[in-house]
C-alpha cells in the first residue's frame, strides 16, 4: 500500500531540491530569493548568472522567484530520503498491464504514458507465466529533475 501523503511530500521535496541553476552543482541549493524564473517557459537561473544577461537568453522574461514562505530542501537530505524509500532491486513477473487501475488523482495523459512505458519495459516477457525481469538501482542524478536509473 502506498502512503499517498508521503508520496506527495516526496514529489514536493523533489521539486524543491532539484537543480535550478548550473551554479548549484551536485549538493548546493540557492535560496528562492536568489533565483529568477521565466514567465513564459519556466526556465530558472540565479540572479548572478543572469547579469549580464547573455544574448541567447533574450527570449526569456525573467522575474524574481522569491517565495518567502518556502525553504529549499537540501539536495543531500532529499537524496538520502529518496534512497531509503527506493528498493534497490525490483523483479517484475508477467502480468496484464490492463489489470492495473488508474488512481483517480492521476491525469489520464500521464497514466497513458506511464502504462506505455511499463508495457515497453516488460514487453519481452508479457504473456509468459514463468518469465520475469529484474531491474537493479544504478544511480540517482540531480538536475532540473531527479532521475533514478
Amino acid at each position: 500500500e502506498i502512503d499517498v501523503d508521503m508520496f506527495r511530500q516526496m514529489l514536493k521535496d523533489a521539486a524543491s531540491s532539484s537543480r535550478m541553476c548550473v551554479t548549484e552543482g551536485l549538493d548546493k541549493a540557492l535560496p528562492f530569493s536568489s533565483l529568477l524564473q521565466c514567465k513564459l517557459c519556466g526556465f530558472t537561473c540565479s540572479k548572478a548568472c543572469a547579469k549580464p544577461l547573455p544574448s541567447k537568453w533574450e527570449e526569456h522574461v525573467l522575474v524574481d522567484m522569491d517565495r518567502p514562505d518556502d525553504i529549499r530542501v537540501n539536495p543531500s537530505e532529499f537524496r538520502n530520503t529518496l534512497l531509503s524509500a527506493l528498493p534497490m532491486r525490483v523483479a517484475l513477473c508477467s502480468f496484464g498491464i490492463e489489470s492495473i487501475r488508474k488512481p483517480p488523482e492521476v491525469d489520464a495523459k500521464l497514466w497513458k504514458g506511464w502504462k506505455a512505458a511499463v508495457a515497453s519495459a516488460t514487453q519481452s516477457f508479457l504473456g509468459s507465466d514463468r518469465a520475469s525481469k529484474e531491474y537493479r538501482f544504478t544511480e540517482l542524478t540531480r538536475s532540473n529533475t531527479w532521475t533514478v536509473i
